[in-house]
């Protein structure tokens, strides 16, 4: 079943996050991707049922309505961007007071804490305190918290921040292994790669609105025309700076390799554009309007 967002808006006092949104999230792995401010962690907390939106409406299959959430609560996982836990509790505990609050059947939470800290890569720990572990092993804990209980809507709002790149990789197969075909997920990274690897669709957010949605291939065809790869000296490189966006260059034998945004259609020598390139594109070409 797909979620529907019609019209959806939220504003805190002056400050509008979402202008009348309009987002179709099916079954897989969804990714956001915007700026700060865009409305990303807005939308999360709206569909976890943390916030209400102020107009809109949100619908999951006919059974289903934002309107009615204590029908949607059970069905959520929530992963947000700044998760803590009681610092005495240590990670099973944490996790069997998560399940209490999830309404797991008590003949069944201890397969169920046991199955998110195995995913979680988090089974070792489980008598450690949460005040002893790590960001990194925090952020897994938190992960574990999320998927406890099997959600049919897991959120993530930058999920993977404050992991190493093994633990990185870690947390990108348990979202592989956790997609049926039949879950939504949806993710905000800034790690561009983490939603270039694991999203079947993304939608690129900027100041509360859906610039594009798409598949990963229908947005990078966004700067297909747009993206050079060059080596150059360093004069050229500050030049190329002053009238183009740089998205990133390396050292090289003759000064730097520089990849670069450029104003005009390339015809015959445009480099292949991914995920990054599009997303600044796309984000560009906004503020210019």
């Amino acid at each position: 079943m797909n979620i529907i967002i019609n019209g959806l808006s939220k504003s805190f006092k002056k400050v509008k996050a979402l202008a009348e949104v309009n987002l179709t999230i099916a079954p897989g792995i969804h990714g956001l991707l915007g700026p700060n401010g865009a409305g990303k962690t807005t939308i999360m907390r709206i569909l976890a049922t943390i916030l209400d939106a102020d107009q809109g409406d949100i619908s999951w299959g006919s059974s289903y309505n934002w309107k009615r959430p204590k029908a949607i609560k059970g069905k959520v996982g929530y992963l947000p961007q700044q998760f803590g836990m009681y610092k005495y509790l240590r990670v099973e505990e944490a996790l069997k007071n998560v399940a209490l609050l999830k309404n797991v059947p008590k003949a069944k939470e201890k397969e169920h804490v046991g199955m998110a800290m195995e995913r979680a890569n988090l089974s070792e720990y489980a008598k450690r305190k949460a005040g002893q572990l790590s960001g990194g092993m925090l952020r897994r804990l938190g992960v574990a918290q999320a998927i406890l209980a099997e959600p049919s809507l897991l959120i993530l709002d930058e999920p993977s921040a404050g992991l190493d790149p093994a633990e990185r990789i870690s947390f990108r197969k348990l979202i592989r292994d956790y997609n049926n075909g039949e879950r939504i997920i949806l993710i905000s990274s800034h790690i561009v790669n983490d939603i270039e690897s694991l999203c079947d669709k993304v939608s690129i957010m900027n100041l509360g609105k859906i610039l594009v949605t798409g598949s990963i291939p229908q947005i990078q065809d966004k700067a297909k025309y747009n993206v050079k790869e060059e080596t150059m000296s360093e004069p050229a490189f500050r030049e190329i700076e002053k009238n183009n966006i740089v998205i990133n260059f390396t050292p090289a034998a003759e000064g730097y390799r520089v990849r670069y945004l450029t104003n005009e259609k390339i015809n015959g020598d445009a480099a292949k554009a991914n995920l990054e390139d599009s997303y600044t594109f796309i984000i560009q070409k906004d503020k210019e309007l």
